[in-house]
């Protein structure tokens, strides 16, 4: 699965933004809590439905807000797609939609996630051993901490 792009709303510390990766490398800089993490989180999470960070979905929804929604157009099973996530902060369940049709489970959309599990999945940086992740989607990203690259 390649990941074109990426729209978040409510998600961590993103209020609403809408990303674009190009094929190759995609390189995140930035200064210490701008997002960069998180962004890796979400990518992994449009990939996977799991979080390498959350140990329930409602700690992704942003503070105060109803619910977090994630969408990304992936490149799977040789043509374009769109998967979303709609992850609520009280105890209602997530929906998932795999080009707007709304799905039961995660094994429902398995076939998207797990087409080309073979590729190289996600590259970054890590430093001082702060991130450690291994998600589904094929997107190079070189994660640079702040004042390295």
């Amino acid at each position: 699965m390649f990941i074109k792009s990426l729209s978040l709303k409510n998600f961590r510390n993103y209020t609403e933004e809408n990303i674009s990766f190009c094929d190759g490398i995609n390189i995140l800089t930035g200064a210490n809590a701008q997002g960069k993490t998180n962004l890796l989180e979400a990518i992994g999470y449009l990939g996977s439905g799991k979080s390498f960070r959350a140990q329930k979905t409602t700690e992704m929804v942003r503070f105060g807000a109803d619910f977090a929604d994630l969408e990304g157009k992936v490149f799977s099973q040789e043509r374009l797609q769109q998967l979303r996530w709609v992850i609520f902060s009280g105890q209602r369940p997530r929906q998932i939609y795999q080009n707007g049709i709304k799905k039961k489970t995660v094994a429902d959309i398995s076939e998207v996630l797990l087409a080309e599990a073979t590729t190289v999945v996600t590259e970054y940086h890590i430093k001082e051993g702060r991130l450690h992740y291994q998600g589904v989607a094929t997107v190079r990203i070189l994660y640079i901490p702040d004042g390295e690259g």
